[in-house]
């Protein structure tokens, strides 16, 4: 497992080289770079090369990039959400669309994975939302082939986006360039995120790493809510995860102070997936 920093963190700004050379400076060396617009266009190839760019000069590796979950931003907030859920017809194809030019943004810049949102906020576990979902990665999967990259579907603290219903979706009909991004913030709001690390085990290829108190998306800093860190992380050390650790907070600060924090924070959860199982359960 290996630490890394999503450019969130930039969010109401567009991504630049000097946003690059200071994540390089906290010693992060891999970084998930969020696909929306303005902060970050996949669609505008001139800027994709120059972050590819960026990013090899300062020696971070991009490990994955986020498809757009809105068709536009309101300051910092995502505003008219597309998702691959949708029963409009028309705003799924624009979904499709905008995570095809994700892949091929993730190509440039050298990124295995492209995360993707397993539907979106409010859906419902039923035959519609299934249906349009299951088409989807359909079209995905044909056109991912081929490609080196990986899409990674983030849970949304849904029914139909929990963790274990999401592994055996995606088993069920064989997408085998297709895994699970397991959101850990929102795990937390409906269901155990330790279980949820176990119940996504066979297809968990990524992390993205927040706090919150269990109602809300809270986006703190892991250790600072009510999530049970030290189960999570023993349960990460028990299935020998191997991906990147992507933290993702959002915090009225310096990106610099954010960015710091982070990493001293990523060494304690180490010391906790470390500690022995006495009293484990309590953690």
């Amino acid at each position: 497992m290996y630490p890394g920093i999503s450019t969130q963190i930039f969010r109401g700004e567009k991504l630049t080289a000097e946003h690059v050379k200071a994540i390089a400076a906290s010693d992060f060396a891999a970084a998930e770079i969020y696909g929306m617009s303005p902060h970050f266009d996949c669609s505008d190839e001139t800027l994709v090369r120059n972050a590819a760019g960026w990013f090899a000069d300062e020696g971070i590796r991009v490990a994955s990039v986020h498809a757009p979950i809105a068709e536009m931003m309101s300051g910092t907030r995502p505003r008219r959400g597309i998702s691959i859920s949708l029963g409009n017809s028309k705003r799924r194809a624009r979904t499709l669309d905008s995570i095809f030019r994700t892949v091929d943004a993730a190509n440039t810049l050298g990124a295995k994975i492209v995360v993707v949102h397993f539907g979106m906020f409010g859906d419902f576990l039923k035959g519609e939302v299934l249906s349009n979902i299951v088409s989807s990665l359909i079209l995905i999967d044909d056109r991912i082939k081929g490609s080196g990259v990986a899409i990674a579907f983030e849970n949304v603290a849904t029914q139909i986006s929990m963790a274990g219903y999401m592994t055996y979706l995606l088993e069920q009909y064989a997408f085998n360039r297709m895994g699970v991004c397991l959101d850990i913030g929102h795990a937390n709001i409906n269901e155990e995120p330790s279980f949820a690390v176990e119940s996504c085990a066979r297809k968990l290829i990524h992390i993205h790493a927040s706090d919150n108190n269990g109602t809300a998306d809270d986006h703190l800093y892991p250790l600072e809510g009510g999530i049970k860190w030290k189960l999570v992380m023993k349960n990460l050390r028990r299935i020998d995860y191997d991906g990147c650790f992507v933290f993702e907070p959002r915090k009225d600060a310096s990106y610099r102070e954010i960015l710091e924090h982070c990493r001293v924070t990523y060494d304690l959860l180490l010391e906790l997936r470390e500690e022995t199982d006495v009293g484990c359960a309590d953690a």
